[in-house]
Formats: C-alpha cells, structure tokens, sequence
C-alpha cells in the first residue's frame, strides 16, 4: 500500500474515478463519504461512505449521535450566553461613558 503525497482526507459527494471497488471499500455504497488518501495497489484510493464510517466510531465507542447533539446544545447555549453578555457590557459601557460625562460637568460647575 502506497500513500498519497498530500496525506490529507477528502469529503466527496460522490466517491473519486480512481476509487478502489469503485465506492465504500467495506460496503460498495456510491453515496458521499470520505477519500482516506491512501491508495491500494492494483485497486485505487481507499474510500469509505459515511455510514460505515459512523459505525465504525460506534464499535469504537464513539456516541456520534448523542454527543454532536450535546455539543451542538452545548454551542447554542453559550452562542446565546455570549449574546446576552455582550449587550449587558454595551449597557454597562453606556452607563459608565453617561457617569463620565455627569462627573465631568459637576467638575466643570465647580471650577466656575
């Protein structure tokens, strides 16, 4: 087995011309998956469909599902954290620029 220069994953939509089984390597399926960049003499490039790939990170113990839920939950709370945190700051600004000025212009009366 040979591996590509680039070394890099692909996502397709489709699996490459030059795909060994000419799809998933495991099942044969034609539908989106992921171009590994190794390359089986005699065969072509090792490609495998997303679906063989989920379950092999479940036998790997990897909860796909449930976990990107999680994180994706996770995300949309802290998205919605840092909204409310960024307008409490613009009003906590707002309030200290309108403090500054009041101190400025007793200061001002003071003087005169």
């Amino acid at each position: 087995m040979a591996v590509r220069d680039h070394g890099l994953f692909r996502k397709l939509v489709t699996p490459a011309a030059d795909t060994a089984h000419s799809g998933c390597y495991i099942c044969n399926n034609v539908a989106g998956g992921v171009d590994t960049g190794v390359y089986i003499d005699y065969e072509g490039s090792l490609f495998l469909c997303t679906n063989c790939i989920k379950e092999l990170a479940e036998v790997a113990g990897m909860s796909v599902d449930v976990e990107g839920e999680m994180h994706e939950r996770e995300l949309e709370y802290l998205h919605h954290e840092n909204t409310s945190l960024t307008a409490e700051l613009a009003d906590a600004r707002d309030q200290l620029d309108a403090f500054g000025i009041a101190v400025a212009r007793a200061q001002a009366k003071g003087k005169h």
